[in-house]
């Protein structure tokens, strides 16, 4: 039986727009995503050289190069080459394009809960979208049951009657802690 993950909260969290989830990127590529955020400065930059980006997401050199690829051509991220004082290459220069905003949008008052809402629902609506799997609450348990879909490649769409964590999910702080043990361990 395999162990289950445990998480420092001290350590912190990303969090991205839903809109992330929809593009087409790679499995490796969101991953790269969320690393380059959680380096971040709050304008949206970072300077990981390729080596630390490998040595942290467990993957080559050149995949890495595919992932930077990939996120440049969604217009994710820009880089910059930076040169040693004699002119050699020495690392990129990293921003995420939508970091600085994103944090700024975080910080002000969202939009009406009903707004918001009806612009989800009619993105699901949509006739030309199809989605692999349809679920049904979104608790902490349907949270984590389509993220785990999504993270496997499933295009996943998540409704819930109410509010998102609206119910028993917003009464107990166990609850959100007790349903990570139900995540998959990828190591």
């Amino acid at each position: 039986m395999s162990e289950h993950p445990t998480f420092d909260r001290a350590k912190g969290f990303v969090a991205l727009p839903v809109e992330v989830l929809e593009l087409e990127l790679t499995p490796g590529a969101f991953r790269l995503l969320v690393e380059l955020c959680r380096m971040a400065n709050l304008d949206g930059y970072c300077w990981p050289s390729l080596a630390q980006l490998s040595d942290r997401l467990g993957r080559s050199r050149s995949a890495i190069s595919g992932y930077v690829k990939n996120l440049r051509a969604e217009g994710l991220i820009e880089t910059e080459e930076q040169k040693t004082a004699n002119g050699y290459n020495y690392r990129l220069k990293y921003r995420v394009t939508f970091w600085q905003k994103w944090r700024a949008d975080m910080a002000s008052p969202a939009r009406s809960k009903t707004e918001h809402r009806v612009q989800r629902v009619e993105r699901i609506k949509d006739k030309n979208r199809i989605f692999d799997v349809l679920v049904l609450g979104g608790g902490v348990n349907g949270a984590v049951s389509a993220a785990a879909l999504s993270g496997k490649g499933a295009k996943v769409a998540l409704i819930d009657r109410g509010d998102f964590a609206g119910m028993t999910s917003s009464n107990s702080s166990n609850l959100a802690w007790g349903g990570i043990k139900y995540l998959e361990s990828y190591e």
